[in-house]
Order: C-alpha cells, then sequence, then structure tokens
C-alpha cells in the first residue's frame, strides 16, 4: 500500500531483501574493466531540400574516456560550437539542402575505460545547475515524499534511492510516454526505458538538494564492430568530499546479477556524449532548448523537422596503441 500511495509499482517485496541487496555482493560479476579502443562514426543525410541548420552532438574527453583524430565531411558549412550551460560540444551545420541529399560524416576515436568515482568539477557554482529543476525533472512533492519515506542521509539515502528506483521500475517500451525522462510519468507508471529511470532517481535525490547528472551516450554491442542501434543514458550524483559517483540503473534492472556493481561503476562499452537536460543549443533562438541530445536537433526553413536519416557504427581496435598512429 505504501508503494501504491505513491503511483509505483513495486515489483519486488521492499523490506529485508532490500537491505540484503544493499549490503551483499559477493555473487556479483563483473565486466572486463580494461581499456578498450574503437573508431566512432556518426552519419547524418538531409533528406529534405530547403534551408539547413542543424546541431549534432560530439563527444568530449573526460576522466574515463579519450576523444582522438575527429575529422568531419561535408559539403555543407559546419563548424564546432559550445552550449551555454554544460558545454557540449556540438558541429552546427548550414547550407541549403538541394534536391539531392546532402550527407554529414563525424568519425573519431575513443579510448574509454571502466567509469568510477570522478573528484573533478565540484565548485559550487557548478553543483547549482544539477540541483535545479527541468522541464521534465521538476520540483514536486511526490519526490519529497518519496525521499523522506527513505529514512537515511548522504550516500546511504542514495543507495535506498537506487534500490527503490530498482524495485519500483519496470524497462517497458511500449505505450505512450516512456523515452522523454519525465520522472513524474515514470513515478505514476512505473516503467519506461534509461531516460525514465534516471530521471526518477535524479528528481528524488534532488529532493534532498543532492546534485545529479544526467549523462546519454551509446552502448557498444558485444561485437567488434557494426552498427549500434540506439542511445544509452545513466546518470551520477555528487557527494562533498568524495565526488561524482556514477549508477546504471537500467542496466543492472536488466542484469540482476550485477545490481551492486552498476551503483558506483559503469562497464567501459560505451561512450558518452552530453550532458545535461533542457540544453540551449549554441546560435539557437529562445525555441531552440532541447530535453536532452544525442540525435541531430534539424530546423528546415525555421523550422524543427526530423529531416534526416542518422547511422552510427564501430570498430573496435584489437590493439588499442593504434590510436596513437
Amino acid at each position: 500500500m505504501f508503494f501504491a500511495m505513491f503511483g509505483i509499482n513495486n515489483k519486488y517485496f521492499p523490506g529485508f531483501l532490500l537491505a540484503a541487496a544493499v549490503f551483499f555482493s559477493g555473487c556479483e560479476s563483473k565486466p572486463d574493466n580494461s581499456e578498450i579502443g574503437f573508431e566512432f562514426r556518426y552519419q547524418v543525410v538531409f533528406t529534405e531540400p530547403g534551408q539547413l541548420k542543424a546541431w549534432i552532438p560530439v563527444p568530449q574527453n573526460d576522466v574515463f574516456q579519450t576523444i582522438s583524430n575527429l575529422r568531419i565531411e561535408s559539403n555543407l558549412t559546419y563548424r564546432t560550437l559550445y552550449d551555454s550551460v554544460y558545454h557540449n560540444r556540438f558541429v552546427v551545420v548550414d547550407g541549403v539542402v538541394g534536391e539531392t541529399p546532402d550527407t554529414l560524416v563525424i568519425t573519431f576515436d575513443v579510448l574509454r575505460k571502466e567509469a568510477g568515482i570522478d573528484t573533478t568539477n565540484s565548485e559550487p557554482d557548478y553543483l547549482k545547475i544539477f540541483m535545479s529543476p527541468f522541464k521534465m525533472v521538476p520540483n514536486d512533492q511526490r519526490f519529497k515524499n518519496i525521499a523522506d519515506s527513505l529514512d537515511s542521509d548522504g550516500e546511504s539515502f542514495v543507495r535506498r534511492v537506487y534500490e527503490y528506483v530498482l524495485d519500483n521500475m519496470i524497462y517497458d517500451k511500449s505505450g505512450e510516454g516512456w523515452g522523454r525522462g519525465d520522472a513524474i510519468y515514470a513515478c505514476e507508471i512505473g516503467k519506461g526505458n534509461c531516460t525514465d529511470y534516471h530521471s526518477l532517481f535524479n528528481a528524488i535525490v534532488r529532493a534532498r538538494g543532492i546534485p545529479a547528472r544526467f549523462h546519454i551516450g551509446f552502448p557498444l554491442p558485444s561485437e567488434n564492430a557494426g552498427n549500434i542501434k540506439g542511445y544509452h543514458c545513466w546518470t551520477d550524483f555528487h557527494i562533498p568530499g568524495r565526488g561524482w559517483i556514477p549508477v546504471d540503473i537500467s542496466e543492472a534492472d536488466k542484469h540482476p546479477g550485477k545490481r551492486n556493481y552498476y551503483y558506483g561503476t559503469l562497464d567501459n562499452r560505451r561512450v558518452d556524449f552530453t550532458i545535461g537536460r533542457d540544453i540551449p543549443l549554441p546560435e539557437g533562438t529562445a525555441e531552440d532548448v532541447v530535453n536532452y541530445i544525442i540525435f541531430p536537433y534539424v530546423k528546415l526553413n525555421g523550422n524543427p523537422r526530423e529531416a534526416y536519416l542518422s547511422t552510427i557504427s564501430f570498430r573496435e581496435f584489437p590493439d588499442r596503441r593504434k590510436l596513437s598512429e
């Protein structure tokens, strides 16, 4: 009855099993945490004629990934710009697309390692950004009620939130409303994809004044090369004196044996593209603010349109030293 009161479908019995899940990790298995190197290819075909302006996100270096050998090929005019809030990097494209589609191809190399605690970016002004409400992750009394029901503080509280979301969300992309990172939808319906899991988590921890960052990128399939069909997202939260601690709740839900692993650790088969919500696009209008971004944002003759096709692929290097050649 307690969980129904907050509009979430409880998937498991939350009593002593919750405590056992938090503290018992002896049967966990970890993926390979060595560094991997790969070439990443992001192709965009602009399919409709007209005056084009488009934004394509491009990843940057951080403590867990190194981006190198960035190459851009297109007949259209383009430049590299950064948004004014999160400093995400974009290739911004301008030009006229004729009756024949125009293509832009971005390729780069990535050296990626398993992610843990990030001790950078702990300045007060930066932390405030990630305590703010967003359109899809608002301040709402229901999140405060859930936070208050989890009787703990500090990182122990965050771990309880992690377990709460795991126990009360189902990975389900049926119907409508999922995939927007709508924390209220996730709270009321109790299902969705990675955007919904992590938006609910962020909303609850922020109700206690804990900063939390939304990340989105692409997962690498288990093969050594191929196309990447969809995006993936995760989040991290900030604890004073510790830093940013990552969690991947939807992956933990899909792989119960890694429930403890994905609290505080991320596997290396991913590339991080952008951070944040309600992202103002560089050189955009006041309306060009996106909920989150991983695929191109395209305007044709001044109006947003999905006038493109994208193909995303990767090729893993057998020897990561090839990245320096």
